[in-house]
């Protein structure tokens, strides 16, 4: 065990300098893999409008987790956008969701000339539970983004598989959607649909696109090396934080040991000289 204290000790003198250096990169990247994508790394499709189109299909009923939901149909729908922001369903700052909700994700998107003209990368943007916001530091850069070309599509999906694509996009993906905007209810609820818009120029309660998705893909994935890095620091931190006071209290608790058995075998020293002396 004596062998073993010097190579324990430099393992906490590392960590006491990793953990630290790792929890601040690890707030670094998480800043870092949020800044959207220039304008020179952006898919051409993602300048295209949404193709909405008249859609013959009848209202039916889908199961998710234990619940059934009556689905209307109103349009076909196909986006291709950037991710700006989006929504938590598990968050506790989302008060009207949870893990079990049937719309698993919002996200809020921008395409077309709000991409073409840059003015995407000046404005700042964030989710609430039902709602996305965007906001500009001046009138002028605010006049140059079109809200039409701005959308919150929350997004529900009859595949596992598409849920877990969804579930996986994040801000600064590029990417598409295909699949229906529809209305939606618990089945035989007596409750009103929540319905689509079926327009991008609307605002406010309603404004927001409904969909039943069938295809989700992510045409270009963004930040890549910060998702890694802070996925990566984020385990480092973690593993150090729980390692760092077990490897501290056990040196503690090593380092008492040997002063205590040192004060033994003084004691034992001190009484063999006594013994010693009291022969003589």
């Amino acid at each position: 065990m004596k062998n073993n204290l010097p190579t324990a000790r430099k393992f906490l003198k590392f960590l006491k300098y990793a953990v630290p250096l790792s929890f601040a990169l690890t707030l670094y990247s998480c800043k870092q893999m949020k800044v959207l994508p220039p304008l020179s790394e952006i898919s051409p499709q993602i300048y295209t409008s949404p193709d909405q189109r008249p859609i013959d299909a009848e209202e039916f009923v889908f199961d998710y987790r234990g619940e059934s939901y009556q689905v209307k149909p109103l349009r076909y729908y196909e986006l291709h956008g950037l991710v700006v922001t989006h929504n938590d369903i598990e968050s506790i700052a989302d008060a009207y969701h949870t893990s079990d909700s049937v719309d698993i994700k919002d996200l809020c998107v921008v395409w077309g000339d709000n991409v073409r003209s840059d003015v995407y990368r000046k404005g700042m943007y964030w989710s609430e539970p039902w709602t996305c916001w965007h906001k500009f530091n001046d009138r002028a850069t605010y006049e140059r983004f079109r809200g039409d070309q701005l959308s919150n599509t929350h997004l529900l999906s009859q595949k596992d598989s598409v849920r877990e694509a969804i579930k996986d996009m994040t801000v600064g993906d590029q990417i598409r959607l295909r699949g229906m905007l529809i209305g939606y209810a618990p089945a035989n609820s007596g409750l009103p649909m929540r319905m689509s818009s079926l327009i991008r120029t609307d605002t406010g309660n309603g404004a927001c696109e409904v969909m039943m998705v069938d295809e989700a893909e992510v045409i270009r994935e963004g930040n890549v090396f910060w998702r890694r890095t802070y996925k990566a620091t984020k385990k480092i931190t973690m593993a150090g934080a729980i390692v760092f006071p077990f490897l501290w209290l056990f040196l503690i608790f090593h380092q008492q040991s040997l002063v205590n058995r040192e004060l033994a075998a003084a004691k034992k020293r001190m009484a063999a000289r006594s013994r010693r002396s009291k022969r003589k």
